[in-house]
């Protein structure tokens, strides 16, 4: 019977152990993907400003609006990118 005991208990060592390694992994995954988000997130505001600056600067007349569309697109582009790469992580956590 001490056997059984052992090795029931050994089972049991084992299956905690696994689901530590599991939480852990876990939140591990978690904070990397918070991480990256907040890293995408802030990269699509820098874009977002640099954007509407350009924007800015053509109501202004500061710049021709010939000047600023190719960059303003470009930077429209990049924006979009950076959405899609935030969509595709928050389809990834669910």
């Amino acid at each position: 019977m001490g056997a059984t005991a052992t090795a029931a208990g050994g089972l049991g060592c084992s299956r905690r152990t696994a689901v530590r390694y599991y939480n852990e992994e876990r939140q591990r995954l978690a904070a990397s993907s918070t991480s990256t988000r907040t890293k995408l997130e802030g990269k699509r505001d820098r874009i977002e400003s640099e954007r509407q600056r350009n924007i800015d600067l053509v109501v202004k007349q500061v710049i021709e609006g010939d000047d600023a569309r190719g960059r303003i697109a470009e930077l429209k582009a990049q924006r979009l990118q950076v959405e899609v790469e935030l969509a595709a992580l928050e389809e990834a956590q669910d």
